[in-house]
């Protein structure tokens, strides 16, 4: 890192934080194809609840390696806990169940209103400027779903929007909606554990 940090060090940082996040947006956008196909060969709750174990085990590995303790205080399991089931549970299982019923396209649309409904949240719970571009983002945001929805009614198909799209829209809003307020109230009341720790036990207690 300290070869980054030169005269020009911030501009730097900067373009790797673009492309780092440039990796991520694109790993995510892919990983709803995927699940796409994974579940015509194995159930959603299954293929996603193992694959979050296996992972957690693996970061549980890593934070012992990185020197980092996974002892959780007693007064912070209910945090805890919330804190898995809003991040993980709603956003691996529920999500997933999602594309039983929804497109790929159409549940990663939906998924990520999330930042939309984290600035809402940040100025409910944070007291947070709600701004008129913060406004605008999520008024876009619900546009964009209603639109996106709205083409099947008029699809000139009978029946195109009927209970499994309603089931696959609900199953996909519940976790965009519940990761940010995760994300509010992490940031609200934080969970005194090292990051790769906090990582790992949401990731296995939510799967």
């Amino acid at each position: 890192m300290a070869d980054l940090v030169n005269s020009d060090g911030k501009k730097r940082i900067e373009w790797v934080g673009l492309l780092f996040l440039l990796a991520v947006s694109a790993g995510w956008g892919f990983n709803w194809v995927v699940m796409k196909n994974l579940i015509a060969e194995w159930p959603p709750l299954s293929s996603r609840g193992l694959a979050g174990i296996v992972g957690a085990l693996g970061l549980m590995l890593a934070a012992k390696v990185s020197g980092e303790s996974l002892k959780v205080a007693e007064g912070e399991w209910p945090r805890l806990l919330l804190a898995a089931f809003l991040n993980v549970t709603g956003w691996m299982g529920v999500g997933g169940l999602a594309l039983l019923w929804l497109s790929a396209g159409e549940s990663v649309i939906v998924a990520y209103t999330m930042p939309a409904w984290a600035a809402l949240f940040a100025w409910l719970i944070l007291g947070e400027r709600f701004t008129l571009l913060r406004a605008l983002a999520l008024m876009l945001g619900i546009a964009g779903v209603v639109i996106l929805f709205s083409g099947h009614l008029f699809s000139g198909r009978e029946m195109s929007f009927g209970l499994t799209k309603w089931l696959g829209l609900a199953s996909v809003l519940f976790p965009a909606i519940g990761f940010a307020l995760g994300a509010v109230l992490m940031k609200r009341t934080p969970i005194s554990l090292p990051p790769i720790a906090s990582a790992a036990w949401q990731i296995g207690l939510g799967s």
